[in-house]
């Protein structure tokens, strides 16, 4: 998901996230990857109820990829 960066910050990532889980609620388990660099990535899912797995994986040496999840009860 992109939000271009004068649409940022007005709450419409977290909105797509919420209707998207509700469409699927049946779901239990959501699972996603993101850029760990990305700093506001990664606080924006910790923020929707991510946690990290502890799974990360070096893509380079600028880059590693973080692993979440959400469980749904």
């Amino acid at each position: 998901m992109f939000i271009i960066p004068e649409h940022q910050n007005r709450g419409y990532g977290a909105e797509i996230i919420k209707i998207i889980e509700k469409k699927y609620d049946h779901i239990k388990v959501w699972k996603l990857e993101t850029i760990i660099e990305e700093n506001r990535n990664c606080h924006f899912y910790e923020k929707m109820g991510y946690m990290k797995t502890g799974k990360i994986d070096n893509i380079n040496e600028r880059m590693n990829l973080v692993y979440y999840e959400k469980l749904k009860i």
